[in-house]
């Protein structure tokens, strides 16, 4: 965990220190994340960034909430989204589940969660019972992620 004031380059410190390395890495900005179905959809983007398509696509398959995956052929971008109502907390479980299967423990994959505080607010939108879905799902993946943290 990284940890100082807000505006102390802290983003910037883990970029570099990311930069070169042969470990994939993916990072999420939670100030753009508007709920936990959402941040599940910036996860699931930013993985297959790192991770084409092609290969997780069976992976997928066994989602509980299957994704929206469409692609900009214009620009090469892809926008991936969960149905609006399906729960953020089995959808990340679902997300941090592929991204523990695809990787091994000597290579495992670095997420950043940038601005990390922002979970307080996707936490107080929670319903008491999936807020503690959502820590024991997050408490079950942490032995197979590096988490950055910023405060």
């Amino acid at each position: 965990m990284l940890i100082s004031p807000r505006r102390f380059c802290k983003s910037s410190v883990v970029a570099k220190a990311l930069k070169g390395r042969r470990r994939k890495s993916n990072t999420v900005n939670l100030q753009q994340a508007t709920s936990v179905l959402d941040l599940s959809a910036k996860l699931l983007k930013e993985f297959f960034k790192v991770h084409p398509m092609e290969k997780v696509r069976h992976l997928i398959s066994h989602f509980s909430v299957f994704p929206s995956v469409s692609l900009n052929y214009m620009t090469g971008s892809t926008d991936i989204s969960f149905q609006p109502g399906a729960d953020g907390v089995v959808c990340l479980g679902d997300v941090f589940s592929l991204m523990e299967n695809v990787h091994t423990n000597s290579d495992r994959l670095i997420v950043v969660l940038d601005e990390f505080q922002e979970i307080r607010e996707m936490r107080a939108n929670l319903k008491e019972t999936e807020a503690g879905n959502a820590g024991k799902q997050l408490a079950r993946d942490k032995s197979n992620t590096t988490l950055i943290r910023g405060v």
